[in-house]
């Protein structure tokens, strides 16, 4: 049962339809909390399993529990869909773990990821490119790389790949978040590369340039002409990693089998992933100029496509789907449902006892239920 067929059904009755309205009120009710059970039912089972994999305190319990709710609210789905990432983020200690489980909740209804997903790429790029887990920067780096997706054949799961096997080596070495965008677009761009493959091969060629004193790297460097230092301010200085894979790019289509062979198994990837990406570093600079010019925010977007109720209507939605924590306020909503308060008092029951840490007493609910119809008996 979705909540705008409730709500569709409480605005008819107070529009005159009561006689017809109010049977199919009590039909979809009953239907409703029966699927509420169901899914509170499925809430619990996620939450258990969360609190099985780490030793979490009542109270980190409590934040996960509040943080999935407060997720399904703004994105209008059940908080059972988001526990799964707010415990992986909760898991991880960072801070702000609420928002970044907000981020990943976004990511879960815009782009379809799984909870893995979502929190893996939250936390890799968290990790990589933010200090104190600033949340304002994450969101730049999700918002320029959704910006390069939409106007390349590069997918956002692809990029979040990407990302969570390459995007640690990429800041080691010395590359900015923009900077690693648009080398991941290029390598995903019309190459067939997959982003788990396009991850591991960037990652073993920035691991490469991070270790610029072995000698067998120069060398193969040198023997296709490209010098990893150059003359700055009168004296010798490393150049940048995105100089010299441009670089490289430059040379590469001109050696042959062998010394390509050679080139890749220096970089640590193959012949074939290589060749496909240095002959697509001609579209580096439009996908670091896309990422840059980002307008669009995935975040908005994300929960604008979720409903078009307003925020209150938003909230009893996530309530009577059965998230966690008593998030309805009764005074949102008490003018427009003012015969029906005694449906509150059920819907609000239910709520009241999911409680803080996951307990679900559905027996409650039941006998909430059973009280409500015998009334009309």
């Amino acid at each position: 049962m979705n909540f705008n067929s409730l709500l569709s059904i409480i605005l008819s009755l107070s529009n005159g339809n009561t006689s017809k309205a109010f049977s199919e009120f009590l039909s979809v009710l009953t239907s409703g909390l029966v699927a509420a059970t169901s899914e509170l039912e499925k809430y619990n089972s996620a939450l258990s399993k969360v609190a099985g994999t780490s030793s979490f305190t009542s109270k980190e319990l409590n934040e996960i529990s509040v943080a999935s709710a407060n997720a399904a609210a703004r994105y209008g789905k059940h908080a059972s869909d988001y526990v799964a990432a707010a415990g992986a983020i909760y898991d991880s200690g960072a801070a702000n773990a609420a928002q970044l489980t907000d981020l990943c909740a976004a990511l879960q209804n815009s782009a379809g990821m799984s909870s893995e997903m979502s929190s893996g790429y939250i936390l890799a790029a968290n990790s990589a490119y933010t200090l104190h887990d600033g949340v304002d920067s994450l969101i730049d780096i999700l918002d320029g790389q959704n910006s390069i997706i939409n106007s390349t054949s590069a997918g956002l799961q692809d990029m979040a790949e990407a990302t969570i096997l390459a995007a640690a080596s990429a800041a080691q070495c010395g590359i900015s978040a923009d900077e690693f965008s648009a080398l991941a677009a290029t390598a995903l761009d019309g190459t067939a590369m997959s982003g788990k493959a396009a991850g591991s091969m960037l990652n073993s060629i920035f691991n490469t340039l991070s270790n610029l004193t072995d000698p067998s790297i120069i060398s193969a460097l040198n023997s296709v002409g490209i010098s990893i230092t150059e003359i700055s301010e009168g004296s010798n200085a490393l150049r940048s990693p995105i100089q010299l894979i441009s670089e490289l790019a430059d040379q590469f289509n001109t050696l042959d089998s062998s010394s390509k062979n050679s080139i890749a198994g220096i970089l640590g990837t193959d012949s074939a992933s290589l060749t496909a990406f240095m002959s697509n570093m001609k579209s580096y600079s439009d996908n670091l100029a896309l990422y840059r010019a980002s307008a669009v925010s995935l975040i908005d977007s994300s929960a604008a496509t979720s409903s078009e109720l307003n925020k209150a209507v938003n909230k009893f939605s996530a309530a009577w789907d059965a998230t966690a924590g008593n998030l309805i306020d009764t005074d949102d909503i008490a003018d427009a449902v003012n015969a029906l308060t005694k449906l509150l008092s059920v819907v609000e029951s239910v709520t009241d006892v999911i409680g803080g840490k996951g307990a679900i007493a559905l027996s409650a609910g039941a006998a909430g239920l059973a009280s409500f119809i015998k009334n009309f008996d």
